[in-house]
């Protein structure tokens, strides 16, 4: 390709606006090479701006025996990689903090349940009167759905209707039940 020799030449002699050119031409494929390698669209961007910083400070080391391509190709993918051991390197820090993590979050939780015994008492009364409450139908579309784990096809089979309007009359039970239940706590105080 003509012009993008002549561009490289011009901008390994210091002319910006040949790079410029020489960036416009090629940043599509670069940020689409980096996107597959790091799976990231914005993460990929700026490599893909690393990645041309990084080529334009090293023109003068640029020999021309592999396409202008294949060079930037090299850059991205080293940065790809640098980018991708730092994020292990990060994500095995976090790893390493979750069992302290999970063992903390394990000792608040036995701190609220003994401290809030009653609460949680009076909420599962409520939800059982309330549940006690529903209409025969809705009850029993309740057990069968989350105690006897029944799909909402099977249900709506049964129900001689739709899937669809099985979930969207277990959303309505489920608002109903939701209700009654904060009525009867904020009844109880």
């Amino acid at each position: 390709m003509p012009d993008e020799d002549r561009w490289l030449e011009q901008a390994r002699r210091g002319d910006i606006e040949s790079f410029s050119r020489l960036v416009e031409l090629r940043q599509g494929y670069v940020r689409a090479y980096l996107g597959r390698l790091v799976g990231h669209p914005d993460v990929a961007d700026d490599l893909a701006q690393e990645a041309f910083l990084r080529a334009y400070r090293n023109l003068h080391v640029y020999d021309g025996r592999a396409p202008f391509q294949a060079w930037l190709a090299g850059i991205a993918r080293n940065l790809a990689l640098e980018h991708l051991r730092k994020e292990a390197r990060r994500l095995a820090r976090h790893v390493a903090l979750l069992p302290a993590a999970l063992a903390d979050w394990r000792a608040r939780q036995a701190d609220s349940e003994n401290a809030l015994p009653d609460r949680h008492e009076r909420h599962v009364r409520a939800v059982k009167a309330c549940l006690d409450r529903l209409p025969p139908k809705s009850a029993d579309i309740i057990d069968r759905f989350y105690f006897k784990s029944e799909s909402a096809e099977t249900l709506a089979s049964r129900l001689e209707t739709t899937a669809n309007a099985v979930h969207q009359l277990l959303f309505r039970i489920r608002h109903a039940l939701r209700r009654c239940v904060e009525e009867r706590l904020a009844a109880e105080g």
